[in-house]
């Protein structure tokens, strides 16, 4: 399984229904340049995810292989580690899941 923290619920979804992923440059980002820069959107059977944040390309690499079980969005910078992942924002869209 792999868990999507929102602020308000948590989304579990078992890796045998990933389907692909694709990294996006975040449209937003060029007009406001403090903005997430990265836009990955993960498939899974069901349900598309769309993370915001800045180095998501690591985030794709480990759940593609399966070394990530859990992506929580931090929507304020805290202590930021150089070169690590950081996830501002999780939108979870589901079809026939009832919320």
């Amino acid at each position: 399984m792999i868990e999507f923290i929102e602020s308000d619920r948590a989304w579990l979804f078992p890796l045998q229904q990933f389907r692909h992923a694709v990294l996006l440059e975040n449209p937003e980002h060029r007009a406001k340049k403090t903005l997430p820069p990265d836009l990955l959107r993960i498939y899974f059977a069901g349900a598309e995810i769309s993370l915001l944040g800045w180095r998501l390309e690591q985030v794709s690499a480990a759940i593609a292989t399966g070394l990530i079980v859990r992506i929580h969005a931090e929507k304020h910078l805290g202590n930021l580690i150089l070169n690590e992942p950081w996830v501002s924002d999780i939108h979870v869209e589901a079809d026939q899941i009832p919320i």
